[in-house]
């Protein structure tokens, strides 16, 4: 009976480990959330005043939005998002 691939494969240490795939998950996130800080605490300001959601969510989100905004990571959103406005104006 032939072996499976995938564990001659473990067995040899190809392959990504798990604390790789983690570490990419979460470099995957928090790039994301850096790309979109801006409008993250568009929306979170956006919530019902005095809920306790919305304090944690605009307590995470200003220190996203203000290194976007030092960054200029939103320019090229800004930049789409008029593109598309006018393409899309009758």
């Amino acid at each position: 009976m032939e072996r499976p691939v995938e564990l001659a494969r473990m067995e040899e240490g190809a392959g990504i480990t798990r604390a790789g795939v983690h570490l990419a998950v979460g470099v995957f996130f928090v790039v994301g959330a850096l790309l979109n800080g801006e409008n993250l605490l568009a929306t979170a300001e956006t919530m019902e005043h005095g809920s306790p959601a919305r304090t944690v969510c605009v307590a995470a989100a200003r220190p996203l939005a203000a290194a976007a905004r030092a960054l200029h990571l939103g320019a090229p959103r800004r930049a789409i998002e008029a593109w598309v406005d006018r393409i899309s104006a009758p």
